[in-house]
């Protein structure tokens, strides 16, 4: 069981997770972390499943990635 806060990202172009407009299927992901700390899903518009690998990871994930590290874990916080 995961009890920690938990951070879910996922393209709107991954054809492996998101088969419709806006990638309702990131929703089912929650109840898989219901004893998580706290659960944040995101839908990344315009990247696929390898989203690190995308042009647009400098500018569309990675911030996403270290601004919620950040507020979780970095130094005077609390999680969630």
């Amino acid at each position: 069981q995961v009890t920690v806060p938990v951070l879910s990202v996922l393209g709107d172009q991954d054809a492996f997770w998101c088969n419709r407009a806006g990638c309702p299927e990131a929703a089912m992901e929650a109840p898989f972390f219901a004893n998580a700390a706290c659960f944040e899903g995101h839908v990344v518009a315009g990247v696929g499943h390898d989203m690190n690998l995308e042009p647009s990871a400098k500018t569309a994930v990675f911030p996403l990635l270290a601004n919620w590290v950040a507020a979780n874990f970095g130094p005077g916080t609390r999680p969630c």
